[in-house]
C-alpha cells in the first residue's frame, strides 16, 4: 500500500464488471423524468436475436449482443445540435444509441450494447472538442443542520457511500460510480465546504463535523448498512464513521488513506518532528490573516496551479498525486477548480489547514471490526468488486 500524504490520488481508468440483469433507472426518476424534447426510436437489431440453426455449408451466425438502457447526465446539453454531436461520439462505438434527449433537465437515455461500459460512454463525451462532461447519476440536494448539502446517487442494490478528500467532490468519483452501480446502489456526497455543498462562514471545518455530516447521511439515505469508501481525508472520515457507528457500516475501504486533516496529525508522535510545531504556529498566525490568507488561497485555486501540482513530476522527489498521468486532463481541472471560487471557498481552506487534524487513522482502526480493503491505486475497481461481493454476502 502506498500512501502519499494528502492528495487525492484516484487515478485508475477503470473497467466495469458488467451485470446487466436490470434497467439503470430508479423508480423516482420515471416519475420526475419530464416528457423528452427529443426522441428516437429504438434502432433494429441490437435486441438479441432468437437462436438459429446454420444451413449446411455456411459458417454460423455471430450472436448479437443484447442491448440494455442507460441514463446519463450532459453538461452544454443544449439544443439537437448538442445531442447530434454526442451521437457522432457514440458513433465510433458499435450498437450505441441515444433514444431520447431531455434537454431541460440535460439527460440522455441511451441504448447501448452490454459489452459496453457506462465509463466508455462517458470516455467519448470527454474527448469530444466542445467540453461536454457525462456522469450517471443525478445530482441533488440534502438540508443538514440548515445548509445544503449536495449528493449523486446511481445504480440499485446493497448501499455503497463513496468519501472525497480535501478539494474534491462527487465527480472525483464519476467512473468507480459507474462501475460499482452495475450492482449497487452508490451514493457519493460532498462535505459541507467542498463541491457544490454551501460552504458556510463561520463553522468548524474539522472531521468531527464531516463524520457527523456522513453518519447523518447514512442514516437518512441507507435502510442497511452501508460500505464506506474513502479517499485521501475521505477515508479518515469514512475511519471515524465506522468508529462511532459500527451498527451503520458493513466495510471500509481506504484509497490513498490521508494521516489526518492536515500536517499536524503527523507530528503527534515523533519528538524531532514536533520540533517544528513553532515554524506551523507562524504559518498558521499567517493564514489567520485574513488578507493574507485570501491571497495564497487565489495563488493556490488557480487553474495553472492546480495543474502544475496533479502534475508534479518524479523529477522533485516527491510521488505524483496521480499514479496515471492520462488521468490528469481539462474534465479534472474544472472539477477541482470551480468549487473554489464559490463564496467561502477561503474559509474551508484556512480551517482545514489551521485546524484541528482528528484522530490518527491508526487509532480508529484498532477500534472498528468491519472488513477493511486498503489502498490499490491501479487496481480500485477490480478489487473492489470482488470485496463488496464477499461483504454483502
Amino acid at each position: 500500500m502506498q500512501i502519499h500524504g494528502q492528495w487525492p490520488a484516484f487515478s485508475t481508468r477503470l473497467q466495469a464488471t458488467a451485470r446487466h440483469t436490470r434497467p439503470l433507472f430508479h423508480p423516482w426518476q420515471r416519475q420526475s423524468r419530464q416528457k423528452p424534447l427529443l426522441a428516437m426510436q429504438t434502432p433494429p437489431g441490437l435486441e438479441a436475436a432468437p437462436e438459429q440453426k446454420p444451413q449446411e455449408g455456411t459458417l454460423p451466425a455471430q450472436p448479437q449482443i443484447a442491448a440494455r438502457e442507460i441514463e446519463l447526465s450532459v453538461s452544454g446539453l443544449q439544443g439537437p445540435e448538442c445531442v447530434s454531436k454526442v451521437q457522432a461520439a457514440f458513433d465510433k462505438m458499435p450498437g450505441v444509441t441515444i433514444l431520447e434527449a431531455d434537454l431541460e433537465g440535460r439527460r440522455l437515455r441511451v441504448s447501448a450494447a452490454s459489452d459496453i461500459t457506462v465509463g466508455q460512454l462517458m470516455e467519448a463525451v470527454r474527448r469530444m472538442s466542445c467540453g461536454y462532461r457525462a456522469v450517471p447519476y443525478r445530482e441533488q440536494s440534502w438540508r443538514w443542520r440548515g445548509h445544503r448539502v449536495n449528493y449523486a446517487e446511481v445504480g440499485n442494490g446493497p448501499p455503497v457511500v463513496l468519501v472525497h478528500g480535501f478539494g474534491g467532490n462527487v465527480h472525483h468519483f464519476r467512473k468507480l460510480a459507474a462501475d460499482l452501480s452495475e450492482g449497487y446502489r452508490v451514493l457519493a456526497v460532498d462535505l459541507l465546504g467542498f463541491g457544490d455543498s454551501e460552504k458556510p462562514t463561520g463553522e468548524v471545518y474539522d472531521p468531527h463535523l464531516w463524520q457527523q455530516q456522513v453518519a447523518d447521511f447514512i442514516a437518512g439515505f441507507c435502510s442497511e448498512p452501508c460500505v464506506l469508501v474513502g479517499n485521501s481525508i475521505g477515508s479518515q472520515i469514512a475511519l471515524y464513521v465506522a468508529a462511532e457507528q459500527p451498527g451503520a457500516v458493513r466495510g471500509v475501504c481506504l484509497l490513498n488513506c490521508a494521516g489526518g486533516m492536515n500536517q499536524k496529525g503527523l507530528y503527534q508522535d515523533d519528538w524531532m518532528i514536533s520540533c517544528m510545531r513553532p515554524m506551523f504556529a507562524v504559518v498558521e498566525l499567517v493564514l489567520k490573516q485574513r488578507s493574507m490568507a485570501a491571497w495564497l488561497f487565489e495563488k493556490f485555486r488557480s487553474r495553472d496551479r492546480i495543474e502544475q501540482l496533479l502534475k508534479l513530476s518524479t523529477s522533485t522527489g516527491l510521488p505524483p498525486p496521480y499514479a496515471n498521468p492520462d488521468a490528469v486532463h481539462d474534465e479534472l481541472i474544472d472539477i477541482l477548480c470551480r468549487p473554489a471560487y464559490d463564496p467561502g471557498a477561503v474559509d474551508v481552506f484556512v480551517g482545514v489547514f489551521t485546524g484541528n487534524p482528528g484522530p490518527r487513522p491508526e487509532s480508529l482502526v484498532e477500534r472498528i471490526n468491519c472488513p477493511l480493503l486498503d489502498d490499490r491505486p491501479e487496481l480500485v475497481a477490480e478489487a473492489l468488486l470482488p470485496w463488496l461481493g464477499e461483504v454483502f454476502g
